[in-house]
């Protein structure tokens, strides 16, 4: 065991520096598990030391089960991910116990030949080999299928060719509603306008010359689109983008002026997607997922070393959901850099896929989604990044459409910042967070919103704040009516925007009319302030749905 310690670790330390740490953290330990085996059953067979069968096996038993262990802590600590039992102690197993069968064999084979010295070489050498194609195949796990903390570091440098900075926000609005201290991450200040530019063009900087000559192509609710579009241009590819019908135009115009061809197929993502897939599979296009790829992860997970850079004693990151690419790259970094963080992440009630994997412990599909954050309007997470989702994030929080509106609202009274409704999904969670006096980080995904929903979102949310709302009152249908109703609410200081006069709601039009007053007040005390008045008038207020 001494003697296999010694080798292990020559063995560790030269995979370290012609691979790099983290990028075959299994391989290495399985490595470690095969040279004690090899090791303990060579010598056994030589003589040399004269060590007992049984006491060969057990101690080959006790150093598998104590190597996969310490490869479940290295996994866990340089990946976030922890793997299933599978993958820790029955695969390796296999690979461990063939790695020395080959050695035996060889040794065997040769030994009368070489002599000891030499056979033993030989058959550590085969070992290594045997057991090197067995852990990959069978585990199938290779570096771009991990995220790690240098794939990170990586990413961060090569991403910084492209985005603009982003610093943190200080909100005192926030702040004080909440009793926390509130960051913002203005992601929606990116050239493109979203988070999804980071992703993309990380994914593209590492395919082959062939494979981006072939094409480009995905499927997008826009960001993504853009970020790919804009990407394949720097890079001089070709991109052709499948949207869904219900995309917002401002996003279909700009990612044609990036040069790309719009397809708009469907009317959620998953249908767009699925077109994206066949359009691929048609001309051969490389197909660069939104979401499930861990490289597309790693380069949104830059958000998170930004943050704990720009705020080392962050305690809480918000992040919002779709397919959940972002928030596996947040929450794994951030969980490498700071296991005590706590990372949330944040779904639209009406389009909650990842919650409900979560509950069910697999990917589920929900169906139908309805809600006004169409970036985030998915019907099944991604499966490849499901378990680092699982694994890396405390908690989900789901929000109404309602409470974006109103955020909305608060983001362009208190910071002058326009933000679509999917990167709004941190700012509504904020206040279903149990906590006070912590240092909280929203990321603020996206601000690609075309002017017609921003107006229809500004409406409601005066709307729902009781900046604007309506009354209906019955008047006589006489001369002076309309004068008295205006002076009492004038008393009052509201401010009328709109008249309906309906002579036709009696048949006895001299008994009585409808007069429906839509007006402006400084919130719902001022409302109610209207309302009261009217009623000391001699009045019958009846708040109505205001019709704009």
């Amino acid at each position: 065991l001494a003697v296999g310690v010694i080798f292990l670790s020559s063995v560790q330390t030269l995979t370290g520096m012609l691979q790099g740490i983290g990028k075959q953290l299994v391989p290495v330990k399985n490595l470690c598990i095969g040279a004690v085996f090899k090791v303990i059953r060579t010598y056994t067979l030589t003589g040399i030391p004269a060590i007992n069968v049984k006491g060969a096996a057990a101690g080959t038993v006790c150093a598998y089960l104590v190597a996969s262990s310490l490869n479940l802590m290295a996994v866990r600590k340089y990946t976030g991910v922890k793997f299933d039992i599978t993958l820790t102690y029955i695969k390796p197993g296999i690979s461990a116990f063939a790695m020395g069968a080959a050695v035996w064999s060889v040794y065997r084979v040769l030994h009368g030949f070489l002599g000891n010295a030499l056979a033993t070489v030989a058959g550590v050498g085969t070992g290594v080999i045997v057991y090197a194609f067995l852990i990959l195949a069978l585990n199938g796990i290779t570096e771009e299928e991990m995220l790690t903390l240098p794939k990170f570091e990586e990413a961060s440098e090569i991403v910084k060719k492209v985005t603009q900075e982003t610093k943190l926000v200080y909100s005192k609005y926030f702040s004080e509603q909440t009793g926390n201290k509130v960051y913002l991450k203005p992601e929606n200040m990116q050239l493109t306008g979203a988070y999804k530019l980071r992703g993309a063009y990380y994914k593209i900087s590492t395919l082959s010359e062939e494979e981006r000559a072939k094409g480009l192509i995905t499927a997008s609710a826009g960001n993504h689109a853009q970020g790919v579009a804009y990407a394949a241009k720097c890079y001089g590819a070709k991109a052709v983008i499948v949207m869904p019908t219900t995309t917002p135009l401002i996003k279909v115009e700009r990612t044609q002026s990036y040069g790309a061809e719009v397809v708009l197929y469907g009317d959620v993502y998953d249908e767009a997607c699925a077109k994206a897939y066949e359009l691929a599979a048609e001309h051969g296009y490389t197909f660069i997922h939104p979401f499930d790829d861990l490289t597309v992860a790693t380069g949104q997970g830059t958000i998170a070393m930004e943050v704990i850079q720009e705020l080392p004693l962050v305690d809480y990151i918000l992040v919002p959901i779709g397919g959940g690419g972002l928030a596996t790259g947040v929450s794994t970094l951030a969980k490498l850099l700071k296991p005590n963080i706590k990372v949330i992440g944040v779904e639209p009630s009406g389009a909650a896929c990842m919650k409900a994997s979560f509950e069910k412990g697999e990917v589920t599909t929900v169906s139908p989604v309805s809600t006004i954050a169409d970036g985030t309007a998915v019907q099944t997470p991604g499966s490849k990044i499901f378990p680092y989702v699982r694994q890396n994030l405390d908690e989900i929080i789901t929000v109404d459409d309602d409470e974006l509106i109103v955020a909305f609202l608060d983001m362009v009274e208190n910071h002058k910042m326009i933000v679509e409704n999917s990167g709004l999904l941190t700012v509504a969670a904020l206040k279903h967070l149990d906590v006070k006096g912590k240092k909280i980080v929203s990321i603020l995904s996206g601000g690609n919103m075309d002017v017609i929903t921003m107006s229809s979102v500004i409406q409601n949310g005066l709307i729902q704040r009781d900046r604007i709302f309506t009354v209906s009152v019955l008047l006589p249908d006489k001369p002076g009516e309309l004068v008295r109703v205006s002076q009492v609410i004038a008393n009052e200081n509201g401010n009328v925007i709109k008249l309906d006069h309906n002579q036709f709601f009696t048949t006895n039009r001299s008994a009585a009319v409808e007069l429906r007053i839509t007006m402006e007040a400084f919130g719902t005390d001022h409302k109610n302030r209207i309302v009261k008045a009217l009623e000391e008038a001699g009045y019958t207020p009846k708040i109505v749905r205001p019709n704009l």
